[in-house]
């Protein structure tokens, strides 16, 4: 079976374009991103400092890393939250949250996100999250980047180029078969006995005018019935 390489080059761009799109909108359910629980507790004698934390981050992220934490404190006032890649700036952007906590043992959702640099490849990469405030906690993470913006640019400029080649391709065999379509025939060649007062010599081949009796060329007698084209007038 032949393959339709238009139709496979096509297949594999388009799930190259719309695999990280479709991996962003899917919910957080994947097992590997459970939440992690990380609690914390102070001596019984100050039970108002009591908090729990409980992180959810994903092993695998599109150009974006998500971080979801889910924080209950007894303690009202205001957190500091740092979020970051090890190596600081170079590969993704630094988050720097400020939230107020309101100390009533609610359950209350911090969403931090984290984007790539568009220069930032694919690899695994190490993130570290600081709270600082009315409690201190630290925890660090692992992830693989699948895709950043340069590769998912450069997979965007071959689709394209790709497109047009298709493009380009299609119509140029449109138009040598319009123009295939639109040659006139070739005119047939006429035979000699389309040749109006002539006539071929029977031995040289050669044509003569009609009527002679003897060949101009080779001086053979020409016999009578042969003597005049039966298309010219005079035949």
């Amino acid at each position: 079976m032949k393959l339709n390489m238009r139709k496979v080059f096509s297949f594999v761009f388009f799930s190259l374009i719309f695999l990280p799109y479709i991996s962003l909108i899917l919910p957080y359910s994947d097992p590997t991103s459970d939440y992690n629980s990380n609690t914390s507790e102070v001596k019984l004698n100050q039970p108002t400092n009591n908090y729990s934390i409980d992180s959810k981050f994903r092993s695998l992220i599109w150009i974006e890393a998500h971080l979801t934490l889910k924080i209950e404190s007894n303690q009202s006032g205001v957190i500091r939250c740092v979020f970051t890649e090890n190596t600081g700036r170079t590969y993704f952007t630094v988050i720097n949250r400020s939230v107020e906590i309101l100390g009533t043992n609610e359950t209350q959702i911090i969403q931090l996100v984290l984007k790539a640099h568009i220069t930032t490849l694919p690899g695994k990469y190490n993130f570290t999250l600081n709270i600082g405030g009315i409690f201190d906690y630290m925890e660090q993470f692992k992830a693989i980047l699948g895709m950043g913006y340069l590769l998912l640019i450069t997979i965007l400029i071959i689709f394209v180029l790709g497109i047009i080649l298709i493009i380009r391709k299609t119509r140029s065999s449109e138009k040598i078969k319009n123009l295939s379509l639109s040659r006139p025939e070739p005119l047939l060649e006429r035979t000699d006995d389309e040749i109006v007062n002539k006539i071929k010599c029977p031995e040289c081949k050669r044509l003569i005018d009609e009527g002679l009796i003897f060949c101009p060329e080779c001086g053979s007698r020409i016999p009578e019935f042969l003597r005049f084209n039966p298309n010219s007038p005079s035949g």
